[in-house]
């Protein structure tokens, strides 16, 4: 499952740096709870001004690649480096 999310994620760009969130380390927790992806990501500082369009970007990635999921949730994790 995190094998396929990584691949999923590979493509979502942190649009600052220029690099997927993936080679960024920025995937921390790949969760399945029945019908339900969790996924936490992380920035690259607390005070990312690009969150909301990386989670955007990695929620649609995650829902192309397990359109048998039918509840994922992109949650974001400031706190961690």
């Amino acid at each position: 499952m995190r094998s396929r999310v990584e691949s999923a994620l590979s493509g979502v760009i942190d649009p600052e740096i220029g690099l997927s969130i993936v080679d960024l380390g920025l995937l921390f927790e790949v969760r399945l709870e029945e019908e339900t992806l969790r996924v936490t990501i992380g920035t690259t500082s607390p005070a990312c001004p690009m969150v909301g369009v990386i989670r955007d970007d990695a929620e649609r990635a995650i829902r192309a690649a397990f359109p048998e999921i039918e509840t994922v949730l992109v949650e974001v994790d400031p706190s961690q480096p």
